[in-house]
Formats: C-alpha cells, sequence, structure tokens
C-alpha cells in the first residue's frame, strides 16, 4: 500500500558539500525518502526539499534538530511556518515560483542585501558610464576614459590605468562582466572584506590595462581584467583547507574553460579580446591568492606559538 509523501524545505546553503551532506544524512537515515536539489535562481545557494512519509514527520525534525547544533554556522534551517510543518508552502510536492516573475527586482536586491558597497559602486558607475554612452556621450567616454593620450611621465593621466575597466562596449560585453563582477565580487566583498575586494579591483585594473596599452595599444575597455584576477584568487585560495575561503570556490571546470578562453584569444585572429588583460588579470590574481595564504598560514603559525 502505497504511503502518504508530503515535500519540505529542510536547508538552503551557499556551500554545496555542506548541504549535501546535510541532506545525505536525512536521506540515509529515513527510507524511503525522495531528494531534490534545486537551484535558487535568485542566488549561488543550492536549495535542498525531501519528500517523507507523514509519520516520519517527527523522526525528521529530530535529526534536522540534531545536525544543526552540529553545523549551525553552515546553513540556516527553513521553516516558513515555525515548526507548523502542515503549513509549509512546498507541501503540496509543487515548486513554489512566484519569486520568478520578479526576479531581475530580486538579483538587484540580492546584490545591494548579500554583496558590499563596493560591489554595488562598481556596477552602478559601469551601468550609467554604459547607458551615457548610448545616449551620445561616447566619443567624450573614449576621449577622457580609454588610454588615449596615457603617458607615464604624466602624472595627470594615470588615472587612466583604471577607468577603461568602467568601460563597455556592448550589451553582451557589459552582461557577461557585470554577472562575474556580481557572482565572484560580491562573494570576496560578503565573506571577506571590502579591502580584499578593492585591492583586487585596484591591482586587476591598474597592472594588466598597463600590460595591454603596451603589447596592443589604447584601444580596449571592459572589467574582464579584474575578472580574471577575481577567477585566478578565488581559484587559488578555496583550494586551501581553510572554510573561510570554501565560499569562494569556483564550478568544477571554470579554471579550465577560463584559460581555454585566453587562449582562443590569443590564437584566433579578429577576436577583438584584451589578450594583455586577460593573462595579467589572471596572473595577479593568482598571485594575490598565493600571497594571502602564505600571509595567513605564517599568522596563524605566530598565533600558535604565542598560544
Amino acid at each position: 500500500m502505497q504511503r502518504n509523501m508530503s515535500m519540505f524545505i529542510i536547508l538552503r546553503s551557499n556551500n554545496y558539500r555542506v548541504a549535501k551532506h546535510f541532506a545525505d544524512e536525512l536521506k540515509k537515515t529515513l527510507d524511503p525518502v525522495l531528494l531534490e536539489a534545486i537551484n535558487d535562481s535568485d542566488s549561488s545557494e543550492i536549495q535542498y526539499s525531501v519528500s517523507i512519509n507523514e509519520e516520519d514527520k517527527d523522526k525528521a525534525r529530530d535529526i534536522i534538530e540534531k545536525i544543526t547544533k552540529e553545523m549551525s554556522k553552515e546553513f540556516k534551517i527553513i521553516n516558513r511556518k515555525g515548526d507548523d510543518w502542515d503549513n509549509n508552502s512546498l507541501s503540496d510536492g509543487k515548486i513554489d515560483v512566484k519569486s520568478g516573475m520578479s526576479s531581475l527586482k530580486s538579483m538587484f536586491m540580492r546584490v545591494f542585501r548579500e554583496s558590499g558597497f563596493f560591489t554595488v559602486a562598481v556596477l552602478l558607475i559601469c551601468v550609467l558610464l554604459f547607458v551615457l554612452g548610448l545616449l551620445g556621450f561616447n566619443e567624450t567616454l573614449m576621449s577622457s576614459f580609454m588610454m588615449f593620450g596615457f603617458s607615464l611621465s604624466s602624472p595627470e593621466t594615470w588615472y587612466k590605468l583604471i577607468t577603461p575597466a568602467l568601460l563597455h562596449g556592448g550589451v553582451m560585453h557589459i552582461a557577461f562582466n557585470l554577472v562575474m563582477w556580481i557572482y565572484i565580487g560580491g562573494k570576496v566583498e560578503r565573506y571577506l572584506s571590502s579591502i580584499h575586494l578593492g585591492l583586487i579591483f585596484l591591482l586587476g585594473t591598474i597592472i594588466p590595462n598597463y600590460a595591454q596599452y603596451v603589447f596592443y595599444g589604447p584601444n580596449f575597455v571592459g572589467l574582464s581584467g579584474v575578472i580574471y584576477a577575481l577567477i585566478g584568487y578565488a581559484w587559488i585560495v578555496s583550494i586551501s583547507s581553510s572554510k573561510t575561503y570554501s565560499p569562494l570556490m569556483l564550478p568544477s571546470g571554470f579554471m579550465a574553460i577560463s584559460v581555454v578562453w585566453i587562449l582562443l584569444g590569443n590564437l584566433l585572429p579578429g577576436t577583438h579580446m584584451a589578450n594583455g588583460a586577460h593573462v595579467g588579470g589572471l596572473l595577479i590574481g593568482l598571485l594575490l591568492g598565493l600571497y594571502e595564504l602564505k600571509f595567513i598560514k605564517s599568522k596563524g603559525k605566530q598565533n600558535d606559538t604565542r598560544n
């Protein structure tokens, strides 16, 4: 005889491995149980839901409370109506897609809530300059922000080592760069600090932009040098054993795709990619990540010695 099954959201976590471990523990204990992983379109979170027998609700709640005490810093339990599971909005087995109707609004609200001032400020500046370009100020922006007329012997032009990163050449260009800026840069600022993100931004613009200028000339724009710096940094620090950096872990194969993209930009003619900025940004990010891990490690050893 078929038993009554109900679905409940049990957790939402930014750490995929922690979330899966928690949900698998519940699945292992309750039999039968259906486990579903749902990507939250409004964030980087993974939402796990389980379908269990009605008579197993109390047992499931006990298991959740036990694991909550052990891993309370790694996730948050979701109960829409307190402890009244019968009023859970997913109890009929259907996923609530109401928030998807306003996904764009939700995305920007999340950026403001979950990122920081620096992430939002750079995003808004890039969007503002892009809109001004569409309104007919493109030539003014190019002469003022790009590296035309730049000279190391002229300090008044040094700001142009940064400003080309704030301009973009098309809708797809700005969309891709800002999505990556929010995705990685927002995490750096949220889980580490604004100083971390600000330093990566400065070094990821100044050095890569200068490299691009020296090898390819002044005709380039875009945040891609910074994006590659963020990719290199996040890849290095997230492979350490420190939980501090685990939220920065990139999806599997992300780094490999980034390197392949750089190779294609250098090998294929007419791609119009800022290859110098890409390579320079990636190297800067890797070096910053290596330096931070070394610094944190040595600092930790010093603290252990003092204790």
